[in-house]
């Protein structure tokens, strides 16, 4: 027990950011969980109290909950897919800053960096709850997957996926440090949109946690460790495993968990 905690502390000294894969982990688990209990049969209460038919207000009022509720999924999904993403800047930022406080600071880059994607995908779900009162169809998620796709391979977004990597400079005392370092993860939040922007917003379309397992994969496999990163950038073998969601999702989607 005592080996297994000195390699755990030995391991945050030298990797601080270790922890943020955990949280990570816990999302994933969460949305895991909450898929699970949605999809547990209804009581016969429940059906009968559906079968009455809605006064304006209350359709409007479950239409406004339904927004509240597919946005705490896309935030749950947000961290569990772009924290591992964020994971590195975090340690850059907690290596720049001191050491009392470098948990700190990683906390507070990636409040900022979550911010971002909350924002955003507050915007899409209400234009997606303004298209389509009833509901997405299933060929709305394929198709955003297939300009996903398209996107994956331009040039631009193998420019700005290069320059995802840099932190940039963060202060290391008072206000200014915490600013700096929120500042810092809502900058990288925003160059993650750019790029990963058009294959997350299937996220607002569809709650599958297999094609949210798909899309962490192929957003992943640019940002792995190993030989020549920046050959990975944009590389179509991953526009291909879009494409490949794409057609999975309008062949079987409405049978995806």
């Amino acid at each position: 027990m005592t080996t297994v905690l000195l390699s755990t502390r030995s391991r945050l000294i030298r990797e601080p950011q270790t922890w943020v894969y955990a949280v990570a982990v816990v999302a994933a688990v969460t949305v895991v969980g909450l898929h699970l209990i949605a999809a547990a049969p209804a009581s016969p209460h429940q059906h009968a109290h559906h079968e009455h038919s809605l006064l304006p207000a209350e359709s409007l009022q479950q239409s406004q909950s339904a927004v509240w509720t597919s946005w705490m999924w896309w935030v749950l999904m947000a961290a569990a897919m772009m924290l591992p993403i964020a994971a590195r800047g975090a340690g850059r930022v907690a290596r720049a800053s001191l050491w009392p406080r470098r948990h700190v600071a990683m906390v507070e880059y990636l409040v900022g960096y979550l911010a971002v994607w909350a924002l955003i995908g507050l915007g899409a779900i209400w234009l997606v709850a303004g298209l389509y009162p009833a509901g997405a169809p299933v060929i709305t998620a394929a198709v955003a997957l297939v300009a996903a796709a398209a996107w994956h391979v331009t040039p631009w977004r193998r420019r700005m996926l290069r320059r995802c990597g840099s932190a940039g400079f963060v202060n290391v005392y008072g206000w200014r440090a915490d600013w700096d370092c929120a500042a810092a993860g809502a900058a990288f939040g925003r160059r993650c949109v750019i790029t990963c922007g058009p294959a997350m917003v299937v996220m607002a379309v569809s709650h599958s946690v297999l094609l949210m397992a798909g899309l962490a994969v192929v957003l992943w496999s640019e940002r792995i460790r190993g030989p020549n990163p920046s050959q990975r950038a944009g590389h179509p073998q991953q526009a291909w495993g879009l494409l490949t969601l794409a057609v999975v999702v309008a062949a079987w989607g409405p049978l995806l968990p």
